[in-house]
Order: C-alpha cells, then structure tokens, then sequence
C-alpha cells in the first residue's frame, strides 16, 4: 500500500483502516449481514498464496462440489 499508494508507513495503515471500515460498512447497509461472520461466505482464498490460476481452479472445484457435481 505504501508503494501502490505512495503513503508513509502511517499514513499507509490509516488508509487500510479506513478502506476495511468502508467495506464493512457497505455490506452492512446493502446486505444487512456482519461480513466477520464466517457462516456467510462458502470458500475465503488467501491469494497472497495462490496464482490467479490457482484460485480459479479452487473455485470452479469449490462450486462443482456445492453443486454436487463432484466427490469432495
């Protein structure tokens, strides 16, 4: 972010905190949901540890099981 953003390391960590404020907020107001509540989401993919790729495969795997199109 501070590279991307051009930020000190402060300025840097405000913004993020900010930025997650908003989402948060936004998913409150158009989805009336708590988006730290796990039971929400079906798959959370860390990306910083998979290709693009990569995700794409766990995702398309992920829906086919949901779908009961594959054995998990």
């Amino acid at each position: 972010v501070c590279r991307e953003q051009h930020l000190s390391r402060h300025e840097a960590a405000r913004f993020i905190a900010e930025t997650d404020r908003s989402r948060m907020r936004f998913v409150r107001e158009h989805f009336m949901h708590d988006p730290s509540e796990a039971g929400h989401y079906d798959l959370v993919i860390n990306t910083a540890m998979f290709s693009v790729d990569e995700c794409a495969s766990l995702i398309a795997e992920a829906s086919h099981a949901k779908a009961g199109l594959v054995a998990v």
